[in-house]
């Protein structure tokens, strides 16, 4: 028995259970099948209740699960982004470099067609 429930004997009788009586159930037994079907009303309150904790219980976890899975992808995103600053800085310094070493390239050319000439000249280098 739940300390919430009420005795079978201090319970109300109603119309429709004096009806019942008078057609041939003792109100006692009214009173007792009344007092077991708020029993069960009440025992399935509480497993509802039950599993109303247990879902509250769930939630509170995948929240805390959550919490830590968003701390995780924002240290990730912020190294992932300090690593593309330095992509980005090293891409810039090759393209500079690129840019200075081209002039060089241009002008030896040019340099090399004379030691070219000049070998050819004196006769070192093979006939072209």
């Amino acid at each position: 028995m739940s300390p919430s429930s009420p005795s079978p004997s201090s319970l109300p009788i109603s119309a429709s259970q004096a009806a019942v009586g008078a057609a041939g159930a003792s109100p006692q037994s009214v009173d007792l099948t009344n007092w077991f079907l708020d029993a069960k009303r009440s025992l399935a309150s509480v497993a509802l209740c039950a599993r109303a904790n247990s879902l509250v219980d769930s939630a509170r976890g995948a929240l805390q699960e959550a919490a830590i899975i968003s701390s995780k992808c924002l240290f990730l995103r912020n190294a992932l982004q300090d690593q593309l600053l330095v992509a980005i800085r090293v891409n810039r310094m090759m393209h500079s470099v690129r840019e200075a070493s081209k002039s060089d390239f241009e002008v030896c050319p040019t340099f090399f067609l004379f030691l070219f000439s000049i070998c050819h000249l004196w006769g070192c280098c093979g006939s072209p």
